[in-house]
């Protein structure tokens, strides 16, 4: 459980319009590990597509280090975060990571601060269902600072000797409660050291947005 977890830790540093709720894990990639992680953002019927690169190194086992390159219409922007974390517990895992972020089309200044808590465990010793949460605070040096919660229930169901099945389905919002809560919900699929992500929100809305992604661990 825990190789399987560190392989799938994602760490995100970007803002909160370009999220699509995929969770995040409170251990770090691992020492002297290597992650890497794709995604593709949409929203069919609009033309708003974006994407999402990062690539972590782990120092230790609690510490890591990385980068990451955020793209959608008109905008590009870097992040440089720092990331600890740690598996307490079959039960607990707690992390935070900060990246201050920079704009690619303003001379690389300063864009925004964007720092993540997270939090997760089992429910059943089995590991087959557990739950994760991630409060995501945002200091944008142009616009409205936002603080967000996302709330997942999830299951990890084996479908093979190092392949299964990741389920998840949750609730998210801000904390300052002005505007309707949302659901997401999506799976990925791990074979191996790869992980394979389909996800969404905003499905009442017009225009849902749909993400798809894949992960490595070496």
């Amino acid at each position: 459980m825990k190789k399987i977890l560190l392989g799938i830790v994602l760490v995100f540093a970007f803002v909160i319009e370009t999220f699509a709720q995929v969770p995040y894990y409170g251990a770090t990639v691992g020492k002297e590990h290597f992650f890497g992680y794709h995604s593709l953002k949409v929203r069919p019927g609009i033309n708003n597509q974006r994407t999402y690169t990062t690539l972590q190194y782990g120092v230790n086992d609690w510490f890591s280090i990385g980068t990451d390159l955020t793209t959608g219409p008109d905008e590009k922007f870097i992040g440089y975060y720092l990331r600890v974390g740690k598996k307490f517990s079959q039960w607990f895992s707690a992390g935070i990571q900060s990246a201050p972020t920079f704009d690619l089309d303003d001379s690389h200044k300063f864009g925004y601060l964007n720092t993540g808590f997270f939090m997760n465990g089992d429910i059943t010793k089995d590991g087959k269902l557990f739950w994760t949460t991630n409060t995501w605070h945002t200091i944008d040096k142009d616009g409205e600072n936002t603080f967000d919660q996302y709330w997942y229930l999830a299951g990890k169901l084996p479908t093979g000797k190092n392949s299964s099945f990741w389920p998840h389905i949750g609730l998210t919002h801000s904390w300052k409660f002005n505007e309707d809560p949302d659901l997401a919900a999506g799976f990925f699929y791990v074979y191996k050291q790869y992980s394979f992500y389909i996800w969404g929100n905003d499905f009442f809305k017009e225009h849902p947005r749909l993400t798809f992604a894949i992960d490595f661990t070496f």
